[in-house]
């Protein structure tokens, strides 16, 4: 074989490596903008609850680029609780015990209580810079940095009604989602979702409240809506998976009240009757933009990238206030948990994928030198 040959398959071998060397070494993308949360449309109270997202503020899949405000906001017709109202009145709940039946024993208002939560990805967000009342202008405005790709806004709420009668009582429920796109250069057309083979099993165990890790006694004061890491084990909370026979497994604990609800009239408000009145919770799993699930053990479909697992509990608890500790107004709690799997998935990596071609191609040297000889 000549000189020229050999110097040929060389060149070759190096570009080889070099080139799927330099493939995998990826830029990491980093977008600057601003997060905008419009001001909340609040209903008065209609016939049944409802959360969703504005998308006349945000559209399903819209894409923002560099130093874009991203404005997002959504209608909301949840029995939230105060202790009172703006105008300094008795508060939903005693509005709710305390109205007339009509002639027929019915009840106008059978929705109790319910509350809502927001989340960005794996970000619990909750409610607690949400002033949905006394008229407030809720604008957030949040300046950050965020990594190309696609981002997800969760919120749910839970609410407990009565039948005509306020004799029996059950959960209802809603949820909505919506995914926007960043990008570095300002495109028409985000990339496409992919499903993967992937998927994520979910199970939740109700545990006492004195053998969660952050336990609490049962008694006015502590009592609340619990949810934690299985064994505390906050390995689950990201997960990598790099092959696709490679399955992610996520648990929770957690804990509310599963006694029948009872209200009394206690000085002008409406009470639990005891400890043992509160109310049966009820628990929520799902996966990214997916439906809820009611059950305790599920298997979730995983997409390409970024997935997002989330377990809810939403139960009913003593309203706690510094100024009304004593007041035991019912009102509704929401505990969550969520996971991030990032499904990494591509045969082999890049890295990997170099070698391997760069042994193809000695390969491919020696048989043509063997051969020369």
């Amino acid at each position: 074989m000549n000189k020229k040959t050999i110097t040929l398959l060389v060149l070759i071998l190096i570009s080889t490596f070099s080139a799927f060397t330099i493939s995998g070494e990826q830029e990491t993308k980093l977008v600057p903008v601003t997060l905008k949360m419009a001001p909340i449309c609040s209903y008065e109270l209609g016939p049944s609850m409802f959360v969703e997202f504005n998308r006349t503020i945000m559209d399903d899949d819209q894409a923002y680029t560099v130093d874009d405000e991203i404005w997002f906001g959504f209608d909301l017709d949840v029995a939230v609780d105060t202790l009172f109202t703006d105008g300094g009145d008795e508060s939903y709940v005693n509005q709710w015990y305390f109205n007339e039946p009509d002639e027929f024993s019915e009840y106008n208002v059978t929705r109790l209580q319910g509350n809502f939560n927001l989340y960005l990805d794996d970000i619990d967000l909750g409610i607690s810079n949400i002033g949905q009342f006394f008229g407030l202008n809720t604008t957030q405005d949040i300046a950050v940095t965020l990594e190309e790709g696609w981002y997800l806004l969760t919120i749910i709420a839970g609410e407990v009604v009565s039948d005509i009668y306020h004799t029996s009582f059950n959960w209802e429920w809603d949820k909505d989602s919506v995914y926007f796109y960043v990008s570095e250069d300002s495109i028409d057309n985000p990339p496409e979702r992919k499903q993967a083979s992937n998927v994520c099993d979910v199970k939740s165990y109700p545990t006492p409240a004195d053998q969660l890790i952050n336990h609490f006694e049962w008694d006015w004061t502590d009592i609340r809506v619990a949810a934690e890491l299985r064994n505390n084990d906050i390995s689950t909370l990201s997960q990598t998976l790099l092959r696709s026979a490679d399955d992610a497994y996520v648990e929770v604990n957690y804990n509310y009240s599963t006694y029948p609800l009872a209200l009394v009239e206690d000085d002008g408000y409406a009470v639990f009757q005891s400890l043992h009145h509160l109310g049966p919770g009820i628990s929520f799993w799902w996966a990214n933009d997916g439906v809820l699930s009611q059950e305790s053990e599920d298997t979730f479909q995983l997409d390409d990238g970024n997935n997002y697992v989330y377990f809810a509990a939403i139960g009913m608890k003593p309203h706690f206030s510094w100024d009304y500790s004593a007041v035991t107004v019912p009102t509704v709690e929401i505990a969550s948990k969520v996971f991030t799997i990032i499904n990494d998935v591509s045969g082999v990596s890049y890295g990997t994928l170099s070698v391997i071609l760069g042994f193809i191609a000695l390969a491919a040297i020696v048989t043509v030198l063997r051969r020369g000889k």
